[in-house]
């Protein structure tokens, strides 16, 4: 379920790679604040961005704002979706992140991770069996 050495593994995108770049070059709290809600703002069935809903909270994960980018694909991404994913891409990119980097979770994340799966009538995948506190990966 989860990889015997997870600091071998990474998470590579020239995407990301450019985004997260860009946040922290921004100067103000202001400007961060801007760049945070523009993201947030596409996780939306509306706005075009379902098909990469799954990079948008990869880019929240980097800049420590999972909490945030979880809560609002829960709410606003449609489920069930086959088409586009939404909601199922985001599952996949977390399944696959506590599989290869399980070490980059903290109790707090495992636990807001639980929360975006408990009660979804889709398939979440092997998350759950992920679920273990932090040192204690199987």
């Amino acid at each position: 379920m989860i990889v015997s050495d997870p600091e071998e593994a990474t998470l590579r995108s020239d995407n990301l790679d450019a985004l997260i770049g860009l946040y922290r070059s921004l100067q103000s709290d202001d400007q961060r604040k801007t760049f945070e809600q523009a993201l947030l703002d596409r996780l939306a069935p509306d706005r075009g961005y379902l098909a990469v809903s799954y990079f948008i909270v990869a880019v929240f994960w980097k800049i420590g704002m999972f909490a945030e980018a979880l809560t609002k694909a829960k709410r606003d991404l449609p489920r069930n979706e086959w088409r586009v994913y939404g909601l199922s891409n985001v599952l996949m990119l977390l399944n696959g992140l506590l599989r290869y980097r399980y070490p980059d979770f903290s109790d707090h994340m495992l636990d807001q991770t639980e929360q975006l799966t408990h009660g979804l009538s889709e398939t979440v995948f092997l998350i759950p069996a992920k679920m273990l506190p932090s040192g204690q990966e199987g």
